[in-house]
């Protein structure tokens, strides 16, 4: 009797130290006997360098397959070599990669459809999608109309790939934080570039009504883990901070615009503490 409570004990150990594991499988021709790490959360805290899921390298042929341990669904970064992917991964599922001759990427598992959706969309890839129209000359109309077509042609892709209720409530809000506020952020990031970068402009330079699009801002959940969605949190409290202030480019007083962030942060997110922290 003894000696089956020490198999059922034992078997029930091997159970719980399995739970939650995500393996990630891939085959990438173009990386063979290559470096790779797989990152989560990064954050300011960690020098946005993330927190180590996996290492390893790729044998000969390019083929990898890494275990961890995941709490919940989230998204994921794989670094390899000088690349990398933003992926989605759940606990207790295999994702498999398949990088094709034409040097594109197919996606097997559980959460086929989600990495697909995001490769398809460019928000796997990011660098791959230019978040501005042109860096020759200052052109804010044509600006907001590349951004607004991104924005479209990603929800459209959204809509086709998951039908009514398809899509897990964390994926969804990741979904909306990459495509909405990638928008939010890079239009307000393309004047602010152009207030402080190498081309100076005016504030009459700027199209009335072109900050129109923070009219729409909504804050998603509080679990929301969309990087964009948080870029755009802090823009928003900067652009609404100078617009308290009647600022333009001049911030002689430091102190009191910072104090006046500190004060809209504070009301913005009374109600979302994670974010807050975050």
């Amino acid at each position: 009797m003894f000696k089956y409570i020490l198999i059922l004990l034992s078997n029930t150990l091997l159970f719980v130290s399995a739970s939650g594991q995500t393996i990630i499988k891939g085959n990438f021709q173009s990386f063979p006997s290559t470096d790779y790490r797989i990152v989560f959360n990064q954050t300011g805290k960690n020098d946005f360098q993330g927190e180590i899921l996996a290492t390893g390298k790729t044998n000969a042929n390019g083929e990898l397959s890494a275990s961890f341990q995941l709490n919940a669904e989230q998204p994921i970064l794989l670094f390899i070599s000088n690349q990398f992917l933003r992926l989605w991964a759940i606990p207790d599922a295999t994702l498999i990669i398949e990088e094709t001759h034409k040097k594109e990427f197919l996606f097997s598992g559980p959460t086929a459809k989600q990495n697909n959706f995001l490769y398809q969309s460019g928000i796997m890839r990011s660098m791959g999608v230019s978040p501005t129209v042109t860096a020759d000359s200052f052109a804010p109309l044509k600006q907001l109309e590349h951004l607004d077509n991104i924005e479209q042609k990603r929800w459209e892709l959204y809509k086709t790939s998951f039908g009514k209720n398809e899509a897990s409530k964390a994926f969804s809000d990741y979904c909306k934080g990459e495509i909405s506020h990638f928008s939010n952020f890079n239009k307000n990031q393309y004047i602010l570039q152009n207030i402080f970068g190498q081309r100076k402009i005016k504030q009459e330079d700027i199209p009335s009504g072109y900050y129109d699009f923070w009219n729409k801002f909504e804050l998603l959940d509080d679990n929301c883990l969309s990087d964009f969605y948080r870029n755009a949190i802090v823009d928003y409290i900067g652009y609404t901070a100078t617009k308290r202030l009647h600022l333009f480019n001049d911030y002689s007083d430091r102190e009191k615009y910072s104090k006046t962030e500190f004060e809209i942060l504070d009301s913005l997110l009374a109600d979302s503490p994670l974010t807050k922290r975050k």
